[in-house]
């Protein structure tokens, strides 16, 4: 497990996915995160990866200018498709041409029932989702089952040791929860039960915090799991 300690460690994501000219997030700390997904996925860029809870797009977006070829989204509310985008499709049915990246797949539905075929993908990531109220025993399940034997899992979410209390607040009209040491714990015995082996887990101090919002003062916590067994 990682936790996002400062801002230098911001700096240092956004500019080493600057140094590849790669887009980067709205909300700037979440380039720590990209830049992680990044380097997890790197050896599974000819592989299939699904984004669950793909939101606006921009870890997909990322992975797609890295030259990933096999990406799916899936998130209760899908972007509609841009002019531009829906200009750019139709040009490449026509006239295919190197330069004109392939579009990634985005599929409306709940993360905890998807359409997906049984061991379909190798890698998944889920970027700041959990921490809105997501059964995690139902996730869990959902993606040992769409994942194969030996995927890889990026999952990040809200976090601050000591908990701090959340009670009745939304963010973005979703119920929110800020995760605490306790939370985390139970979260990754929750996907150990369903065979998700953290790769580290060790939970590090937090140093300071780096997110401001709602009147709370947090950071990120990232983990990373490879799947031992399909159930």
């Amino acid at each position: 497990m990682k936790v996002l300690g400062d801002w230098d460690e911001v700096g240092t994501a956004t500019i080493s996915l600057q140094q590849r000219d790669l887009p980067l997030h709205k909300d700037f700390q979440k380039n720590w995160d990209l830049w992680q997904i990044l380097q997890l996925m790197e050896p599974l860029r000819e592989r299939p990866i699904v984004d669950l809870g793909s939101g606006e797009n921009y870890t997909l977006n990322m992975l797609r200018r890295a030259g990933f070829k096999a990406l799916v989204g899936i998130d209760m509310r899908v972007p509609r498709e841009s002019w531009f985008d829906g200009l750019r499709s139709t040009y490449r049915r026509y006239r295919p041409r190197k330069g004109l990246l392939p579009r990634y797949r985005l599929v409306q539905g709940n993360i905890l029932n998807t359409p997906f075929d049984q061991s379909f993908f190798d890698a998944a990531v889920c970027l700041s989702v959990v921490e809105h109220n997501v059964n995690l025993e139902q996730f869990f399940a959902e993606s040992s089952r769409i994942l194969r034997k030996g995927a890889r899992m990026y999952l990040s979410t809200d976090y601050w040791e000591p908990k701090i209390n959340t009670t009745g607040a939304t963010f973005g009209g979703m119920p929110w929860k800020i995760f605490d040491k306790t939370g985390v714990e139970t979260l990754a015995a929750i996907g150990r039960s369903h065979g998700f082996k953290l790769d580290d887990p060790t939970i590090p101090d937090v140093k300071m915090p780096v997110v401001y919002a709602k009147g709370k003062h947090y950071t990120f916590i990232s983990m990373t799991f490879t799947l031992s067994k399909s159930t």
